[in-house]
Order: C-alpha cells, then structure tokens, then sequence
C-alpha cells in the first residue's frame, strides 16, 4: 500500500474481491463503463461468466496511463473461442479450452492465429 493519499489492494484483496464478484456476493457493485480512450482498441468476446470482472479491467485500462479501449461482447464461450479462431476477436473468453475437433483445422496463418495461451482470469463457484 501507499502512503500517497491512495492506496491500492494487495492481489490477494483484489483476487477476493474478484472472486466475491464473480460469486454475487457483492451484487451492488458494478464497473463504471469505460471511458473514452485515446490508445490502441482490443476487441473481445466470449464468457458472460467472466463479463463482470473483464469490465472492471476495461474501465481500469481506459484510464491513464494505459489509454487502452476494449470492446467485449458477452455471448458465450463457444462464441468466444469461434470468433478467436475466426481472427475476428484479438482475444477471447472461454469456461472451457478448445475441443481436439476445433483446434484440426486451425486456421493459424490466414486469421494470424499460429499460436495463443490459456491465461486463467476468473474463479467462483457454480
């Protein structure tokens, strides 16, 4: 924490708060929408299980110094990964990995999608 007049969470209160979100515990809040940004634009889309804490994120990222606007549509996981592999989304959301039968095919070097990471970003209890 700082002692500069604002102080931030460590992670471990950030993961908690993330996952108290995540499980409805604290349904009074909610992400400010973003606000304009004058940097690079992410698109996205995927998981609505996720859409509450990559909002967050979104409203963070816009503000200086970062600058960064993203775009997320919440329409399931299967959209997600669908529209990732299409090259439509510079990332997507998803509860579950690729199935064997959509990574045959890949369209790798027409959508420039040769490789990605599964980065976990979000926890709770279903």
């Amino acid at each position: 924490m700082s002692t500069g007049g604002r102080s931030r969470p460590g992670l471990l209160g950030m993961v908690t708060l993330n996952l108290a979100i995540a499980a409805g515990g604290f349904s009074a809040l909610r992400a400010p929408a973003p606000a304009a940004a004058a940097g690079p634009t992410m698109n996205g889309g995927g998981s609505s299980f996720a859409k509450l804490e990559i909002d967050q994120w979104r409203a963070e990222v816009a503000r200086q110094p970062y600058g960064l606007q993203i775009n997320y549509t919440a329409q399931g996981s299967s959209f997600g990964r669908q529209q990732y592999r299409d090259g439509n989304l510079d990332f997507g959301a998803s509860d579950i990995p690729f199935p064997a039968s959509e990574l045959s095919g890949w369209p790798g070097s027409q959508a420039g999608r040769k490789s990605f990471v599964y980065v976990p970003v979000s926890a709770g209890g279903l």
